[in-house]
């Protein structure tokens, strides 16, 4: 009785270890309904003409030809260890007999165009007070822990924050809310590659970044995206330059699941308590991600998550001020010679910018003037509404004779422009 006992706990040990090792496979669903075999049948395809056990989880998704007959199994590939995800293809008769496999498939517009939900005309966002999107399509708990930790950071920050996580993290859902006009943060936790990244019931390419989200983001929207490779093209470009991102940050080559969540949900807390965003990003990767991790970071927006939607991809030149006069209250006059080299749009009023004393709605550029010998401020203006007020800079001495320089701060996009030093 012992002994049979033993050996059908080993037996049960063996069985239990065997299941678990066993990788699900997950029917998606595609925008066209039409007659496919049993889950069943479209499992055991799959388990056997793909190595399935190498992937932490198995998609799949029938697409059709134009005349709506079978065509091929869409075969998604998740990484064990990273953010990843790859495709096969098994390309199919009309009775769904297998003709052919096909890995490491880069997606068609066939594919493209059989993702589920909404068309890209049909976009719209579901609630305008939106400010932050949370999302993580995967059941991993480390993904949905960080995720959920972000979103709490945000809503601390009174920032009106969507969470879609797992089974909420769709297609439709996130297209539709990342077109909403106030977003300022999106976190995305999950798996990607250079043309696309997951949903929870298919994909969202580098296309539907270019169309749907075309200028969406107006330099106001920071992304930082826990995918591999998307911070390659076509995505890069799509994010940065049709999407208008203000910041983003993903993976340039495969991302660890764990040590780059923790990187990146610190990389967006800290930017949402106002920190510079390149400078932390680059402090939580030293403090949680491993060296072997490579993130882009980037966009042509300002550093501060809460500034506004400045474009800070343009550079000006240093200011040239000369001594023109001293009027008769002893105010001496410096003004900027080339005061027109500098866009009006950098003395717009900033009220989301640290105010000026009790001014709260203060220049996004502030102008300070500093004794040269010694370093310390002497004077500043902070309300100048347009570049023509370069024009009439002065300050009130407290010596006969010395010297004198500026620095324009460019608060909305953390630049600063110092000028040459003149005597009086």
């Amino acid at each position: 009785m012992k002994k049979f006992s033993f050996i059908a706990m080993l037996l049960f040990l063996f069985v239990s270890v065997d299941v678990q090792a066993i990788t699900p496979i997950k029917i998606l669903k595609t925008n066209i309904q039409a007659p496919q075999p049993p889950e069943t049948e479209i499992v055991s395809t799959v388990r056997a003409h793909i190595d399935v056990n190498k992937y932490r989880e198995v998609k799949t998704q029938l697409i059709l030809d134009a005349e709506g007959k079978p065509n091929h199994y869409l075969v998604y590939l998740f990484s064990q260890k990273y953010h990843r995800v790859d495709f096969a293809k098994i390309a199919l008769d009309q009775q769904f007999k297998v003709l052919n496999v096909q890995q490491n498939y880069q997606l068609e517009d066939i594919d493209f165009k059989q993702q589920p939900g909404i068309r890209m005309e049909h976009a719209a966002c579901p609630d305008s007070s939106v400010q932050f999107i949370a999302f993580a399509p995967n059941d991993i708990q480390v993904e949905q822990d960080v995720t959920i930790d972000v979103a709490s950071a945000a809503t601390a920050a009174n920032l009106k924050t969507v969470k879609l996580l797992k089974n909420q993290a769709t297609r439709d859902s996130y297209l539709n809310y990342l077109t909403c006009p106030k977003i300022q943060g999106n976190f995305y936790d999950g798996d990607s590659n250079p043309q696309l990244f997951i949903t929870v019931d298919g994909v969202i390419t580098a296309d539907d970044i270019k169309t749907i989200l075309k200028e969406k983001f107006q330099y106001r929207t920071t992304n930082i995206w826990l995918a591999c490779e998307a911070y390659n093209n076509p995505m890069l470009s799509a994010v940065i330059d049709d999407a208008q991102t203000k910041k983003f940050a993903a993976g340039i080559n495969n991302l660890a699941v764990g040590p780059s969540d923790k990187a990146g949900a610190c990389a967006m807390k800290a930017a949402i308590k106002g920190k510079p965003m390149q400078a932390s990003f680059n402090a939580c990767y030293q403090q949680y991600d491993i060296q072997s991790d490579h993130w882009g970071f980037g966009g042509n927006g300002s550093d501060n998550f809460w500034s506004g939607g400045y474009v800070c991809s343009t550079s000006f030149p240093k200011p040239v001020i000369k001594y023109d006069h001293k009027d008769s209250a002893g105010r001496i006059y410096i003004p900027v010679q080339n005061w027109s080299d500098y866009s009006n749009d950098i003395f717009q009023a900033a009220p989301e910018l640290p105010p000026c004393g009790l001014n709260k709605n203060s220049s996004r550029s502030w102008i300070d003037i500093y004794n040269a010998k010694t370093n310390t401020r002497v004077y500043g203006f902070c309300a100048f509404d347009k570049n023509i007020n370069l024009k009439d800079i002065w300050f009130l001495p407290s010596t006969r004779h010395g010297q004198v320089y500026i620095i324009i701060k460019d608060r909305g996009c953390n630049k600063s422009y110092k000028s040459n030093t003149i005597s009086w």
